[in-house]
């Protein structure tokens, strides 16, 4: 399936990580990859697609850690390896307004959806442990990935908040990982 030269669909994507159960030895070069973007996540690029752009991405959260509220330049299909999440999602209002949809927590084998320039969320490890996702992702898209900055402090988000925001284009991380080895 990962050498077809036309894009993958989603349901592909979903029908491929469905079956993925990744083996202990098979994680390591994700868990000892290097630290991204000041977020202390892992991120590394496992195969990407030489015609048509797709890629699977390895991606660990480390405990506790926290991303930015962000928007992604790409669409993918993801699924929790192990570890548990919380995400809360946003939907745009305007330019510098977005409101509190929903927080979601996700645990083991659990598929998750992103829309490039739709999905807008905040990603924390809840657990203890290291959370390991893969993502299957499209090409970049012609959008741009987005962060947004709420204009007061907010460790926590209330589901109904609107929230005033300064909107920065998104370059974490800089590089995607390489496959030299």
């Amino acid at each position: 399936m990962l050498g077809q030269t036309a894009p993958v669909t989603a349901a592909t994507a979903r029908s491929i990580l469905r079956r993925v159960q990744p083996a202990i030895g098979e994680l390591v070069p994700l868990r000892r990859s290097p630290i991204q973007g000041g977020i202390n996540y892992r991120r590394l690029t496992l195969w990407r697609s030489p015609s048509h752009g797709s890629s699977l991405v390895g991606i660990v959260w480390t405990s506790g850690q926290t991303a930015h509220i962000h928007s992604h330049d790409h669409s993918a299909v993801c699924r929790r390896i192990e570890g548990e999440i919380s995400v809360t999602d946003f939907a745009q209002l305007a330019d510098t307004r977005l409101r509190v949809l929903r927080h979601t927590r996700i645990g083991p084998s659990t598929l998750t959806e992103l829309t490039e320039g739709k999905t807008i969320h905040v990603v924390q490890n809840i657990g203890s442990q290291d959370a390991i996702d893969l993502h299957f992702c499209s090409k970049r898209g012609d959008g741009m990935a987005l962060r947004y900055e709420a204009l007061w402090e907010k460790s926590t988000f209330s589901v109904g908040e609107e929230l005033e925001v300064t909107t920065y284009p998104d370059h974490l991380p800089v590089v995607l990982s390489t496959l030299d080895d």
